[in-house]
């Protein structure tokens, strides 16, 4: 998230770090950092590009796994693009921004390469979207 909060604070765009997120420090995790890592960046750069001005990012622990959660309150997807959006090369209506459409389509490949999945919803009480990370994970105190 360092390499984020001054790209989101030039843009006057808000990046919220949830307190559970904050809390999973303490923790080691054991998977892939480097495809975690590309996930992340993917996740963030679309709710950056697409998202509206807020954008959040939490995380909890439950049953040896991991649900990492990016919220924005951009415009709400219409619910049939939701699995479109999971396409490569597939891409909005908005096509001022940069990219060809493989940001969301690569994070779920490789959430799946890590034995995870990917899922989009439309946020139920408040507008916009919230693109959920489920990953199993070893976990160990960091020492």
């Amino acid at each position: 998230t360092d390499h984020w909060r001054p790209i989101f604070l030039a843009a006057n765009k808000q990046l919220a770090i949830s307190d559970n997120l904050n809390a999973l420090g303490a923790l080691k995790i054991t998977t892939n950092g480097s495809l975690l890592k590309e996930i992340l960046t993917n996740l963030l750069d679309n709710a950056f590009n697409y998202g509206g001005n807020k954008v959040a990012l939490d995380a909890k622990l439950q049953n040896q796994r991991i649900h990492i959660q990016v919220l924005d309150d951009g415009e709400n997807v219409v619910l049939e693009d939701i699995d479109k959006m999971l396409t490569p090369f597939w891409r909005g209506k908005d096509l001022s921004t940069h990219g060809v459409g493989l940001g969301l389509p690569i994070a779920q490949k490789t959430a799946i390469l890590l034995g995870g999945q990917l899922s989009i919803q439309i946020r139920p009480q408040v507008q916009g979207t919230q693109v959920s990370l489920d990953l199993p994970l070893e976990l160990s105190r960091a020492t």
